[in-house]
């Protein structure tokens, strides 16, 4: 269940995808610091230039605990206190939008859990009062979450970050879950706004990832790489499974094409496709099983992924 909570400075989350349950195990908690923690955020983290004052310009960030009427005559809101409740002289993130679209901060997790339900959530302010000026412009967000190699797990448009005539903080939130196991995800945070003038300044506080659920066991254990180059080392794909059912193994090249199919662990791929042996690179496989003992029921299970062939 969602809870609808206001704090000072009118502080409402705004509905969208969360943990299925309430809580969840707090894996990251990116609460940008407090007063005797100023400073550049580290260089891996943004590709914006520090601004050591309060009022960044286009294409800069601070960190700050509190906002007064003095920023670009006074059309940015006041804002007394950062986000994150329950504290004295916590930091949040001041971002002026640069004139370029793109990504302007991202934080990087690992020690993940496979096929677990993991939520990340933030908030989020738009600093420009309402009616201040003309024309304006709003922010317009994306979270990505993405693996270290790149894939996308999960995206959500935050949309425009709307105008208020106080100042508001919303929260956005989604799901996803990682292919590996200790896998690090890095999110991002892109504005998909590139245009100068007045507004497209926003602030961001109280990054965090849950946990949803806990950690799902993985019987099926299936190495990244082997190498059948007949040196009596990881010749052939060996897959683990128990205690074990059924099984079918299927084996696709790049184009999709099923060049090995097994409905035993102990018949392995030797790297081969019609006595010929398959060039290097990623291919894809697929195992269909079912697990269970004596006391355990047969329950069907799908694992997809890549094993690298080497050569």
């Amino acid at each position: 269940m969602l809870l609808s909570i206001c704090y000072s400075v009118t502080i409402c989350p705004a509905a969208a995808q969360t943990c299925p349950e309430s809580g969840g195990q707090l894996v990251l908690n990116e609460t940008f610091g407090t007063v005797s923690l100023t400073g550049a955020l580290p260089a891996n983290q943004t590709s914006y230039r520090y601004a050591s004052y309060a009022c960044p310009n286009d294409g800069e960030y601070t960190r700050q605990t509190s906002l007064d009427n003095s920023c670009f005559g006074n059309t940015w809101h006041v804002v007394p206190r950062d986000h994150t409740p329950g504290t004295t002289g916590g930091n949040m993130l001041i971002v002026n939008g640069d004139a370029q679209p793109g990504e302007f901060f991202r934080q990087s997790v690992t020690g993940l859990c496979t096929n677990t339900a993991y939520e990340v959530s933030v908030w989020a302010l738009n600093l420009l009062r309402a009616n201040t000026c003309f024309p304006t412009i709003q922010p317009n967000l994306t979270m990505r979450i993405e693996s270290a190699s790149g894939q996308v797990l999960q995206e959500i448009n935050l949309g425009n970050l709307p105008e208020t005539t106080t100042p508001i903080w919303q929260r956005y939130t989604t799901v996803f879950s990682v292919l590996q196991a200790s896998a690090t995800v890095v999110v991002r945070f892109i504005n998909n706004r590139g245009e100068g003038g007045c507004g497209n300044d926003m602030a961001l506080d109280d990054l965090q990832l849950r946990q949803c659920t806990a950690c799902a066991t993985n019987p099926v254990q299936i190495p990244d790489a082997f190498s059948p180059n007949q040196d009596g080392l990881n010749d052939e794909l060996t897959v683990f499974l128990d205690p074990l059912i059924s099984f079918d193994l299927i084996i696709y090249d790049r184009w999709g094409t099923v060049i090995f199919v097994s409905n035993s662990p102990n018949t392995r791929w030797n790297g081969t496709y019609n006595g010929q042996p398959c060039p290097p690179g990623n291919y894809t496989y697929r195992i269909a099983y079912r697990l269970g003992g004596p006391t355990d029921p047969a329950q069907p299970f799908v694992k997809t992924g890549q094993v690298m062939l080497l050569r």
